[in-house]
């Protein structure tokens, strides 16, 4: 089975960015989409976007790393 883009995206968003746990987050695309997602599908889906993120996360550290002034609180 393949989930469009914007599923997956709905699936990261509530559990990595709205803190909604896996099973948390498999009720609410059960009960609002009738789109029954395993626990593991979910994981799957959260792990691939922090794999492709790996870059990108890296270039923004080295970019920080790289500036003159740095602010933190």
């Amino acid at each position: 089975v393949q989930y469009g883009e914007n599923l997956q995206s709905l699936v990261v968003s509530l559990n990595t960015v709205g803190a909604v746990s896996i099973c948390r987050t498999r009720e609410i695309l059960a009960n609002v989409f009738n789109v029954p997602l395993s626990e593991g599908t979910i994981t799957s889906m959260v792990t691939r976007c922090a794999g492709n993120l790996e870059e990108t996360i890296s270039r923004i550290g080295r970019l920080v790393t790289a500036c003159d002034v740095d602010n933190a609180d």
